[in-house]
């Protein structure tokens, strides 16, 4: 389960003017619907956004040739989340760790 504060820098990283209060249900809808319309009109911008939030390709291209078509905005809508859910932890991990530390030991 996601805890509050990742929920919190999620909602944030897709849209800052959306409150924080935001179920993860709701933030997943609010995607769901995003990808819908560009998935109608606007696939290259789609695909750009992907490739920015930095959503795997593989995982992209598989969505892409086995979800059908209704299902597609779902899959994406979860591929994102859970990159930006792995990039949260990561920074969290990094800005836990002692700086006085190196990687070099």
């Amino acid at each position: 389960m996601i805890s509050a504060d990742d929920r919190q820098a999620l909602v944030q990283v897709f849209d800052p003017a959306v409150k924080e209060t935001m179920s993860m249900e709701d933030v997943r809808l609010f995607l769901i619907d995003r990808i819908t319309r560009l998935l109608e009109s606007n696939i290259d911008l789609l695909l750009s956004a992907l490739y920015r939030i930095d959503v795997y390709e593989r995982k992209v291209k598989q969505a892409f040739q086995t979800a059908s078509p209704h299902q597609l905005p779902e899959v994406l809508a979860d591929l994102i989340i859970e990159r930006q859910i792995q990039k949260i932890r990561i920074r969290q991990s990094y800005s836990e760790r002692d700086p006085n530390s190196s990687f070099d030991q």
